[in-house]
């Protein structure tokens, strides 16, 4: 019998292993379409559905995504960082958070502010310091510095929001 339990560990490892790895080749898939489609496009809009649509393919997670017409307005360099920040956050909601539901949404608020959001039902976050040799809320942080906005990052007991607002035009 004992046997068997040190067989099943094994493979239970194997298995959260091999989760991880293919997690981290999404993620670079993930990271080579979206520049490819910012390039050529310069599309936020489309940039985002393709990056989203790449990691659907590849996930159980549900990934929706909305945005109001007209904020197209962000030059090639601002809509590079605010596309890296939303893959950040849908990342870590599936790598981190185990969410089964992922929403991104950007719009404009009452204050004509662009506002990306990215919330999940995940197990949530008990902290926002980052474990050493992780840097994703940090890059987060610094792309939102660049574009002169505000990053939120929402530590609660289930579900994550994460929050960019910027008044660039």
């Amino acid at each position: 019998m004992a046997n068997y339990v040190g067989e099943i560990d094994r493979f239970v490892m194997g298995l959260q292993r091999y989760s991880e790895r293919k997690i981290e080749l999404v993620a670079a898939s993930s990271l080579l379409a979206t520049f490819r489609l910012t390039i050529e496009q310069a599309d936020l809009a489309a940039a985002m559905q393709a990056m989203i649509a790449s990691l659907q393919e590849q996930v159980t997670a549900k990934i929706s995504f909305s945005f109001q017409p007209g904020l197209e307005t962000l030059d090639a360099q601002q809509q590079v960082h605010l596309l890296q920040i939303a893959r950040e956050a849908v990342l870590n909601a599936i790598r981190h958070a185990s969410a089964e539901t992922i929403s991104v949404r950007y719009e404009r608020n009452d204050k004509s502010e662009h506002l990306l959001t990215v919330t999940d039902d995940g197990v949530g976050l008990t902290s926002t310091e980052e474990p050493q040799g992780h840097y994703g809320l940090t890059t987060m942080s610094e792309r939102a510095a660049r574009l002169a906005g505000e990053l939120t990052i929402q530590a609660q007991a289930r579900r994550s929001r994460c929050a960019f607002r910027h008044g660039l035009t």
